[in-house]
């Protein structure tokens, strides 16, 4: 086994790795494709394949619109409240009236 592990070097399983590559492209009929790289649009495993895409992207999309509801809240709510103090007398709701934050002690 010492003496496999010696002939077996990183040059020799780069080149049958080389090696298979090249048959593999040259013939796809050796890889043994499934139905999906075979593109048999009528099978179910594409069907399934495309259904799953179209849920990631679904989920993907809604996640994301979400998260921009959330923060575009942030801002209207920002505003109204903003616009609340200024109705109200322009106090910020500190006890002193001011637009600061209060000393720290």
């Amino acid at each position: 086994m010492h003496n496999l592990a010696k002939k077996l070097t990183t040059g020799a399983v780069a080149r049958v790795m080389m090696i298979l590559s090249v048959v593999t492209a040259i013939m796809p009929s050796v890889a043994h494709a499934c139905s999906v790289c075979q593109g048999d649009p009528n099978s179910n495993l594409v069907k399934g394949a495309e259904a799953g895409v179209l849920f990631m992207v679904i989920v993907t999309y809604v996640l994301l619109l979400g998260m921009a509801a959330l923060v575009a809240s942030w801002f209207i709510r920002q505003n109204r409240r903003l616009r609340r103090v200024q109705l109200e007398g322009g106090t910020s709701g500190f006890e002193d009236g001011s637009n600061s934050e209060p000393p720290h002690s």
